[in-house]
């Protein structure tokens, strides 16, 4: 099986619903995987959640708050403050993810799933700067980590 070679997979902005068809088996499977900006939406309404229309905050600076312990944040300031583009924000989220950042407003802004090497990312890692590439690298090390890659 194809999936016993990944070592961690990356949901980015790219994704479209029609690539929904293969993944059952990598939401069942132990593969590290990662969802960024539309990606991570696009796995989070997989498990169930649901997405609720906000403004645009186009040129408007957010502050997010990292909570709750993960791996994604590793060596990271506890808050951060970005550009944030997002229209489209996490609403009830479903009982096997806990948040882990939340925007100044109250939004969720990241979830981890309880069970799974699953880690969603609500905001554009690119406009972070260092922070994202940090994000980025914490996932890959750790994806590399658990499989044994490392």
């Amino acid at each position: 099986d194809k999936l016993e070679e990944l070592v961690g997979v990356v949901f980015t902005d790219s994704i479209d619903d029609a690539d929904g068809a293969n993944l059952d088996s990598l939401l069942a499977s132990e593969v590290p995987m990662l969802g960024i900006g539309a990606g991570g939406r696009f796995l989070f309404k997989a498990y169930g959640g649901q997405l609720k229309v906000r403004d645009a905050q186009l040129g408007k600076k957010t502050k997010f708050a990292f909570k709750n312990q993960c791996v994604l944040f590793d060596y990271l300031p506890m808050t951060l403050e970005i550009l944030d583009p997002v229209t489209s924000v996490f609403s009830d989220v479903p009982e096997q993810f806990e948040v882990v950042a939340e925007s100044e407003d109250g939004s969720v802004r990241g979830i981890q799933h309880l069970h799974q090497q699953l880690f969603v990312v609500d905001f554009p890692l690119e406009s972070t700067g260092d922070i994202g590439r940090r994000i980025l690298d914490n996932f890959l090390r750790y994806a590399g980590t658990f499989s044994g890659a490392l």
